[in-house]
């Protein structure tokens, strides 16, 4: 039996499973080691929120002793292909027996309050054997792209930061999932997406974050099956998102939007890709201006791949842009409306609120961001602008939206028009390239993939000489999940990341 070493701490998760099943290595060895890296580091990263970590981290090893003696009493039993892996769920996914907290004071932090049920993304992980070592932390109910909230002790501000620059945000909103996979405190993470809470964090701590095609991976509980956020994978490697991809897709009988992946598309990496391939490269999707250093090392990345492999790179963006900058300002605005009654509405149902005066009552406890949010937008949106706004959706998807694949396979764009920013600023920037922008979603090429449902996967493209992390957006028709990894998975071969590691 090996031993568990520093190196291992990176393996792909699909190798950790390897060679538990091959009795090669002990499901209890591997999460003793993730569990002391997480008591060391956790603190200053935040990746896990504190509440009941301790409790957990101990029960997973008495889960993973448990899996062990199984597999000692039964060498040749079938086992799932996550068998004695370590995940971490992102804290607005219901884990059974954990707490629930959505990174909000309103939420029950007690155990009497944690759930006693949970997500169905959770219940097929642990079908294919994974452990669940904790939660991992949000911005209050997710509400924006960066990672900070009032869960630290009497209520300080508990900031999830990037292990490549401990200065920078780990991105939002499952900032604190794509920091424990970065860190090698977990080999996969559940995090939901709305605007692009998966590849946000992705792109701000180099690693893979996928947002698949809508209604490919179930949502139950969702609260609300007609809302846009989506539940995806954070994985260092492709391989790995993969593999959690084949583990929670397919249909749900309790979600009505469920489907499968499109009888035209395979979800193997392994395959090759369709001759004649052609990309978009579009450098700013929304019509908002990006960095010059993020716009140059993200195409630069996709350029060498693409002169390599023979793939032919388009720029539809010099005679037609993805958005305009009119466009992107209305369509943006719409989407505002849209999303943030959907994210008030789940606030105030997940805090156990009834009307607008409990809201009131409580709003001293909330975090300064959502309380502006809530305040500024999501309260003063009626039930017309809400219509409206899903109605410019609708028209958006079955216009603008569908020409912009025409002649080509897939569309790719840097993830974010910037650097992750500074740590401390409450949202994003609000400028780029000393051009105003929107300090919410403005830095943000990710949530155009939220509007359609379309499938979209950051990928490391490059780090800056100071060490930062800089991530590739690709995006996909719907229900062409295996086409936009098998992408992925082509450029990471090209242009391996996986052997890189924060220094903590």
């Amino acid at each position: 039996m090996a031993d568990f070493t520093d190196a291992d701490f990176f393996a792909p998760a699909a190798d950790i499973a390897r060679r538990i099943r091959a009795r090669q290595l002990k499901a209890r060895a591997v999460v003793e080691a993730l569990a002391a890296r997480i008591t060391a580091h956790n603190a200053k990263l935040n990746a896990f929120i504190p509440i009941h970590l301790e409790e957990n981290l101990k029960a997973a090893v008495k889960e993973a002793q448990e899996k062990d003696k199984l597999l000692d009493q039964h060498p040749n039993m079938e086992v799932g292909p996550l068998y004695g892996v370590p995940v971490a769920i992102k804290d607005d996914l219901a884990v059974k027996g954990m707490p629930l907290t959505n990174g909000s004071r309103l939420c029950g932090t007690a155990e009497k309050d944690f759930p006693d049920y949970q997500d169905a993304t959770v219940t097929r992980l642990r079908a294919a054997g994974a452990i669940v070592l904790g939660k991992t932390n949000l911005p209050e109910f997710g509400h924006k792209g960066t990672t900070d909230n009032l869960l630290g002790p009497n209520g300080t501000k508990l900031v999830t930061v990037s292990p490549w620059d401990r200065t920078r945000t780990a991105g939002g909103s499952s900032g604190g999932s794509a920091c424990a996979v970065a860190a090698g405190m977990a080999y996969l993470a559940l995090g939901t997406d709305i605007a692009g809470s998966v590849r946000i964090p992705a792109s701000c701590c180099g690693v893979v974050g996928h947002k698949p095609t809508f209604g490919l991976v179930p949502r139950v509980i969702s609260g609300n099956a007609f809302s846009l956020w989506m539940i995806g994978p954070l994985a260092r490697t492709v391989g790995d998102t993969e593999l959690a991809m084949r583990v929670l897709s397919g249909p749900h009988a309790g979600d009505r939007f469920s489907r499968p992946l499109d009888p035209a598309d395979k979800f193997d990496t392994k395959l090759p890709l369709p001759e004649r391939f052609k990309i978009a490269w579009y450098p700013n999707l929304t019509g908002y201006p990006v960095d010059d250093a993020v716009e140059k090392l993200a195409r630069e990345a996709l350029v060498k791949w693409a002169d390599g492999a023979k793939v032919e790179i388009v720029y539809p963006q010099e005679k037609t842009p993805y958005l305009t900058p009119e466009e992107g300002e209305t369509l943006y605005a719409k989407f505002v409306d849209a999303v943030s009654i959907d994210l008030l509405v789940y606030a105030m149902e997940s805090a156990k609120l009834k009307t607008q005066a409990d809201y009131n009552a409580v709003a001293d406890k909330l975090s300064k961001t959502f309380a502006e949010f809530a305040n500024g937008t999501s309260w003063n949106v009626d039930l017309r602008r809400y219509v409206a706004g899903q109605q410019a959706i609708t028209a958006f998807c079955e216009t603008r939206a569908a020409e912009r694949f025409e002649g080509v396979h897939l569309i790719a764009s840097p993830t974010l028009a910037v650097l992750p920013p500074d740590k401390d600023l409450s949202l994003g920037p609000d400028r780029v390239n000393g051009q105003k922008t929107d300090p919410h979603l403005g830095w943000l090429f990710t949530w155009p993939a939220n509007v359609t449902g379309e499938p979209a996967v950051s990928i490391p493209a490059a780090w800056t000489k100071e060490g930062v992390p800089v991530g590739l957006q690709l995006t996909g028709r719907r229900g062409f999940d295996g086409l936009v990894l098998r992408t992925a998975a082509a450029i990471e071969a090209a242009l391996p990341w996986a052997d890189r590691r924060p220094k903590l």
